[in-house]
């Protein structure tokens, strides 16, 4: 992924209510904010982006 890419994807980031309490459940417990949680991820320098469909997975910081 691009550097371009990357970023036009952290200017689109958003959530549902559901999102939300789902990303919480499965990634991030103990972030009071999941959508800044995401972000941080996906800034990260070690961030490894896959592309599946519609859908990109992030590894980073030991989660994806």
């Amino acid at each position: 992924m691009t550097a371009e890419e990357r970023a036009a994807l952290l200017a689109d980031l958003h959530t549902t209510t559901m999102g939300e309490e789902r990303i919480r459940r499965n990634a991030a417990p103990d972030a009071d904010d999941v959508v800044a949680w995401c972000r941080d991820r996906i800034a990260a320098p070690d961030a490894v982006m896959e592309r599946r469909g519609k859908n990109i997975y992030i590894t980073s910081g030991g989660s994806r």
